[in-house]
């Protein structure tokens, strides 16, 4: 896959429409899949005053990822 790419075109949804949680969440993952945790919780936060649902998702995902490094 072609993160940069991904990464641009996840970024433009979200300029272009704020509030569209399905770009958010998956910019969230891209960020947990290249282990960019802060860039992650950042996500997580506009996520959360779009959906809560998604949100919880990626929240769970992120506690389930720092775990992994701590341990």
């Amino acid at each position: 896959m072609k993160w940069n790419a991904a990464e641009a075109a996840y970024k433009e949804a979200v300029s272009v429409w704020p509030g569209n949680s399905d770009a958010l969440l998956e910019l969230g993952y891209l960020y947990l899949d290249k282990n960019k945790i802060d860039e992650a919780q950042q996500t997580l936060s506009k996520l959360r005053s779009v959906s809560a649902a998604d949100a919880s998702e990626l929240l769970a995902e992120i506690t389930k990822r720092k775990n992994a490094i701590a341990h």
